[in-house]
């Protein structure tokens, strides 16, 4: 009988788990249960990635900016981190500058349909307390059996992270979590950062440190 499932959603099935076996989730972040606050972010680089991003909704940082952004957050020892969660063959996927919308389908819970995926927000700014991210703690060890759609709603509360300019967060996309939004702005830089391996199972954003040399727009753990 011929399978249902997508080609991608076959492919993550069968490696993502395999890749994720090989990631050490030990070291600061893991000790956080999966969320892991790394302080404020030098007001004078808000700015200067605020200038970037200018009136559009979206900027996506090239891979000398990729870099560039990486040396600035080497004071918050983001590649021990990396190191110490990932192992050591992890890749800077991709970087963005967004404002949030209203309304998202990341405000529904969901994990990222891609394992242990290590994404950080620098906050640009942000208009309401009531944007941010909520998460169900110590969920970043989840097998999940799917890697499409979302999830329903937790049977435990979650816990809400507001994000005020300057803040710093670190989290494993795996984590049960969703988006809480206003009609108020938020501005985020975003980076996100996964095993190399991902490049051949994970269609999309994860794991381009070897596509990412031939494709304008992605940095690597160099």
């Amino acid at each position: 009988m011929k399978s249902s499932l997508s080609v991608g959603e076959r492919l993550r099935r069968t490696f993502v788990p395999l890749i994720d076996r090989t990631a050490p989730l030990r070291g600061r972040l893991a000790e956080a249960e999966g969320i892991l606050a790394l302080g404020k972010f030098p007001e004078q680089d808000i700015e200067y990635y605020l200038r970037k991003l200018s009136g559009a909704a979206r900027h996506r940082l090239s891979r000398a900016e990729i870099r560039e952004l990486l040396r600035k957050l080497s004071r918050y020892q983001v590649r021990s981190i990396l190191h110490d969660y990932l192992g050591p063959l992890w890749s800077a996927d991709y970087a963005a500058i967004w404002r949030s919308p209203a309304q998202s389908s990341s405000g529904e819970w969901h994990h990222d349909n891609v394992g242990n995926r290590v994404k950080l927000f620098v906050v640009l700014g942000n208009e309401s307390e009531d944007n941010g991210t909520e998460f169900i703690a110590n969920t970043y060890r989840t097998r999940w059996p799917s890697f499409t759609g979302r999830l329903p709603a937790p049977d435990r509360p979650g816990e809400f992270v507001r994000q005020r300019r300057g803040d710093i967060l670190v989290f494993d996309t795996n984590m049960v979590h969703r988006g809480r939004y206003s009609a108020q702005e938020r501005i985020i830089l975003q980076v996100e950062f996964s095993s190399i391996f991902k490049s051949f199972v994970v269609f999309g954003q994860c794991g381009r440190y070897f596509r990412g040399r031939f494709e304008r727009g992605y940095g690597t753990a160099e």
